[in-house]
C-alpha cells in the first residue's frame, strides 16, 4: 500500500468523520425542536458519531439553550434600529431645544436691557415728579392742597372705624353684637313657645316681655347699623371727591 493510498484512505476517514458530526448536529436540532426522528437512523448516526445516549441528552438540553439564545438573539436587529432611530430624534431635540434656548437668552437679555432703560426713565420722572411738587410756587395750588388733605384726613379715620364696626367678624363691632342679640332673639322666642306649652300664665307674660325687650333691641341695633351704613356710603362718597380733586390738584402740581 502506497503512502498516497494511506493518505485518500486518511481524507475519506476524516470526511465520513465529519460527516457523521453534520448528521448527528443536525438530528440533535430536530429533535431540540421536538421534530420527528428515525430512531433506526437516529442508531446509525450515533455510532457513526461515536455518540452515547448520555451525550445525546447532554447535547439536546445543549441545543435547546441555543435554540432559546438564538431567538433573543433575533430580536437584536431591530432593537437596534429602533434605538438607532430614537438616538437620532433624541440628538435632533437636543439641537432644536438649544436653539430655542438660545433664542430664548438672546429675547429676555434684549427684554431685560429695555426693562433697565425704562426703570431709568421711570426713576428718573419719579424724581422729577417730588421735585416739581416741592417747588410749587402757585400759592392758590399750595391752599388748595392744604384744605384737602384738612378734611380728608378726618374723614379717612370715621370711614376706618365705621368700616370696622361694620365688620362681621369684629368682635368689638355692632355687625357682631346684632348677631349676639339675634341669636338672643331666637332663644327669648324659643323659650316662649316652650312656655305657652306649660300654660303658666306668669311664666308666659314674663316671656313675652323678654321676647319684646329682644325684639327691640334687634330692631334699635339694626336702626343704628343701617344709619351707620348709610354714613359710611356718604363719607365713601365724599372721601372719592377729595380723591378726584387731589388728583386734578396733583395734575396742575405738574404744570410748569
Amino acid at each position: 500500500m502506497t503512502v498516497a493510498t494511506i493518505d485518500r484512505i486518511a481524507a475519506e476517514q476524516q470526511q465520513r468523520r465529519e460527516q457523521a458530526f453534520k448528521q448527528y448536529h443536525d438530528m440533535v436540532v430536530a429533535m431540540a425542536r421536538d421534530e420527528d426522528t428515525d430512531a433506526s437512523a437516529m442508531i446509525d448516526i450515533m455510532e457513526a458519531a461515536s455518540k452515547s445516549h448520555d451525550d445525546l441528552r447532554d447535547d439536546i438540553e445543549v441545543v435547546k439553550d441555543r435554540i432559546a439564545h438564538v431567538d433573543l438573539l433575533s430580536h437584536r436587529p431591530d432593537a437596534q434600529r429602533q434605538r438607532n432611530e430614537i438616538k437620532q430624534t433624541l440628538r435632533k431635540m437636543a439641537q432644536d431645544f438649544e436653539r430655542i434656548q438660545n433664542q430664548h437668552n438672546e429675547a429676555s437679555q434684549r427684554l431685560y436691557e429695555q426693562s433697565q432703560d425704562l426703570d431709568n426713565i421711570i426713576t428718573t420722572a419719579n424724581a422729577a415728579e417730588i421735585r416739581l411738587r416741592r417747588t410749587v410756587i402757585d400759592q392758590s395750588l399750595i391752599a388748595k392742597r392744604g384744605r384737602i388733605e384738612a378734611e380728608r384726613e378726618p374723614l379717612f379715620k370715621e370711614l376706618r372705624k365705621l368700616s370696622s364696626s361694620l365688620a362681621p367678624m369684629n368682635f368689638d363691632g355692632s355687625m357682631y353684637a346684632l348677631t349676639q342679640r339675634r341669636s338672643a332673639l331666637v332663644a327669648s322666642e324659643a323659650a316662649l313657645a316652650e312656655t305657652l306649652h306649660s300654660g303658666n300664665q306668669s311664666s308666659i307674660v314674663a316671656a313675652q316681655r323678654e321676647v319684646e325687650r329682644d325684639r327691640a333691641a334687634v330692631a334699635e341695633m339694626q336702626e343704628r347699623i343701617d344709619r351707620m351704613g348709610e354714613r359710611k356710603r356718604d363719607l365713601e362718597q365724599a372721601f372719592r371727591e377729595l380723591e378726584d380733586a387731589m388728583t386734578d390738584l396733583s395734575n396742575l402740581e405738574l404744570i410748569p
